[in-house]
Parts: C-alpha cells; sequence; structure tokens
C-alpha cells in the first residue's frame, strides 16, 4: 500500500558569497520501514531520529531532532545548506539520517548486553546537496543487518505500551529491553529470557532480557514486559523457587506472577496460544483458551500453583470467545486496576479478593469462569448428559 504525504518547503532565497553561491535552505523527509518477523514491510513509527551532516574526519553534525509518526514518516523544518566545518572542499550540506531504538517521551528503548547501547540505523549518504529544496531520504532496515531484530522488540514493547494506555488509562512505566544478537544468557539469566529489577541490574532501571534464540517470539517479549508492568505497580515480584513450567504445579505465589505473565501477550498479541516462537501456535505453543476441568491432571496440572490455569483464567476474563461455564468479557481496566491497589496481590487468591472487593462482579458470576480453569472456590459437580 503507497502512502502520499504533503510536504510544504519555504520559498528558496539565493545570495551569493566569496567563491560559492549559497544555496536555499533544504527540508529532508522520508520513511522509516523495515521487514518483520514474517518478512512483510513496516512502517518504523514512534523512532527517534536525527538529520545528520556527515563529515570525514570530524563529528557528524545533527541538523534536525525528530519523530517518525505512526506510517514512519518525517519532514524536517528548513535547514541552513551550509556545512560550517566542513571537510570535503564543499560547504553544501552530506545529509542522511540515523533512527535509534528509543523513545524518550514513552520511555521505552532496546539496548544491546555490551554497555547498554541503543540500537541505530543509517540511511545512505546523500553528498553536496547542491541547490535544492527537498531531500528525500528513506531507510529500510532489512534481514542483511544482524539488528533487525531490536526493530521487531522495539514494536513490541510500543505496541503494549499503546494497547495498555488505550484500554487502561494507565500510563505505562519504562521498559528497557536488552538483547543481543548471539548472546543468550546475560547477567545470571543463562539460557533464559528474564526480568531483572534495578537492584540487580547495572542501571538504575530494571531490565528486560531477550536472549537471542527468543527473538522470534512476541509473546516472550511481552511476558518479561508484563513482569516490567507488576513490577512498577507494585513494587515487588514474587519470585519461584526454582525451574517453573506452564502446566506444572509450583506456587501460589510463582504461579501469579507467571501466569500475569503468560496472559498478557495472548491479550496483547490477539492470540491465545503462547508462543516459543513465530506464531500464532507455532510448534511448542500452547493455547491456553483449551485446558479446563476435564483434562488430565497428571499432563496439565490443576490448581493456583499452576501459572498456566491463572494465564487461562484471566484471558476468559476478558476474551470476547465465551465457551462452556466462560460467560465474562471485562475490560483490561478492571484487571489492571487491581495491580494499582496494596497491598499487593501475591497469589490469584489475593487477585480474587480484590476484584471481588472492587465491585467487579459476583462470586457466582465468576466462579463459573474460574472453575473451567481448575481455579473456582466452589466444588462443581459436572452434569451427567443423558444417552
Amino acid at each position: 500500500m503507497s502512502t502520499s504525504h504533503n510536504v510544504t518547503i519555504s520559498a528558496p532565497k539565493l545570495v551569493s558569497d566569496g567563491l560559492f553561491l549559497l544555496v536555499p535552505p533544504v527540508q529532508v523527509y522520508g520513511v522509516l520501514s523495515y521487514l518483520d518477523r514474517d518478512g512483510q514491510t513496516v512502517f518504523g513509527r514512534n523512532y527517534y531520529c536525527l538529520v545528520r551532516d556527515y563529515d570525514y574526519y570530524s563529528v557528524d553534525d545533527t541538523l534536525f531532532v525528530f519523530e517518525t509518526n505512526r506510517e514512519g514518516y518525517y519532514v524536517s523544518s528548513p535547514i541552513e545548506n551550509f556545512d560550517t566545518d566542513s571537510d570535503d572542499g564543499n560547504p553544501q550540506l552530506d545529509i542522511y539520517i540515523a533512527c535509534f531504538t528509543y523513545n524518550p517521551t514513552l520511555q521505552q528503548v532496546v539496548f544491546n548486553t555490551e554497555g547498554g547501547i541503543i540500537y541505530g540505523f543509517a540511511s545512505s549518504v546523500s553528498l553536496n546537496i547542491g541547490a535544492v529544496t527537498l531531500v528525500e531520504k528513506n531507510l529500510n532496515v532489512t534481514y542483511s543487518n544482524s539488528n533487525l531484530p531490536s526493530m521487531w522488540l522495539y514494536e513490541d514493547i510500543l505496541r503494549t505500551y499503546e494497547n495498555w494506555n488505550i484500554n487502561t488509562g494507565y500510563i505505562p512505566p519504562r521498559i528497557s529491553i536488552v538483547w543481543q544478537y548471539g548472546v543468550n544468557s546475560y547477567r545470571g539469566c543463562e539460557n533464559v529470557s528474564c526480568f531483572i529489577t534495578e537492584v540487580n541490574s547495572v542501571h538504575p532501571f530494571p531490565e528486560a532480557y531477550i536472549r537471542n534464540q527468543r527473538r522470534d517470539s512476541a509473546d516472550t517479549v511481552v511476558h518479561e514486559t508484563a513482569h516490567g508492568y507488576m513490577y512498577d505497580y507494585q513494587d515487588e515480584l514474587v519470585g519461584c523457587p526454582g525451574q517453573h513450567e506452564i502446566k506444572k504445579l509450583s506456587t501460589p505465589g510463582c504461579a501469579w506472577t507467571e501466569g500475569w505473565a503468560e496472559f498478557l501477550p495472548l491479550y496483547m498479541n490477539q492470540d491465545p496460544c503462547y508462543d516459543f516462537g513465530l506464531g500464532p501456535c507455532s510448534v511448542g505453543g500452547i493455547n491456553l483458551e483449551i485446558p479446563n476441568f476435564r483434562d488430565d491432571p497428571d499432563i496439565f496440572n490443576f490448581g493456583s500453583a499452576v501459572e498456566g490455569r491463572v494465564a487461562g483464567a484471566l484471558y476468559d476474563l476478558t476474551d470476547g470467545e465465551n465457551e462452556e461455564l466462560d460467560r465474562t468479557h471485562f475490560s483490561l481496566y478492571k484487571l489492571a486496576k487491581t495491580l494499582y491497589l496494596l497491598p499487593a496481590e501475591r497469589t490469584f487468591s489475593d487477585f480474587w479478593v480484590t476484584w471481588i472487593n472492587l465491585g467487579n462482579g459476583f462470586d457466582r458470576e465468576i466462579d463459573s469462569t474460574f472453575f473451567l480453569n481448575t481455579l473456582g472456590r466452589k466444588i462443581f459437580i459436572p452434569l451427567i448428559q443423558k444417552r
């Protein structure tokens, strides 16, 4: 799909100065795009970018700072076409743009594991642009750039930020994603993606680390982002005593923390499957809409100490696909509101008490949904179907 943009330019003013003709001011415009996980060209929205003048022997000059819009588009103000520190014998500008996986307003950023360097991408340079009033500089990042996945992760946290803000009314916290090509361990996260609080981080803020082997999993990125949201709003996270799995019994605290972080990707990525690679429902993916009280508990354990059951119950509260015993379709706002109340919920049972106290529904109404996910308080006897 092509998109047209209207560009306004100032009237040229030509004057002479010694041996060189001073040319009119120039405006620079263009589109940032990249290949997504599925190989489709998409726009790079909300990127922090610079229009820069290239210098051979000195630091490049920043001429204009901008943020791309939702279509990856930008246009600069008029820029004087004169390079005050030119080192190539020509005083006219050598233009390029550089964009970074960073948004200072939204406080969302993706950086590498070595020194916390934010990923940057630069266009080609237009040398000595001459007496023109308009220069088009597009930037398209492809698979030939090994840092391309940082743009996928950046879009994941932007999408989560946007949907959370729109659907809850709350301002999301700062999220700092750490990723680097070929790196699968970082600061104690041995071959796993993980959330690191500022206490253990090298920076004065938490970090969400994504190991390289999970770069294709948008669910993993939102999972670690969800930990960041819960930590910011509640000032704590209940940890897990050791290795934990979606279908296995752990502890009520671990199941609540991890279950929340498995629910949010389902909502944000609009897919009931929790995937460890490309979705939806890729190899190894688990559809958390399907499990119920008829499952074999030896395969998918029952109860509020199982993170997959917690995730399934939270998803059933908000999804529009009602099913047997699931007749609820609540807003994300109602779930988010519980995170802001202290004391913080440390188990699914704590969440349930807060949920009811906030007037979000009757026990009987939501108990059936929770029972479907083996979390109901009451003892239900399934009806025997007559033959």
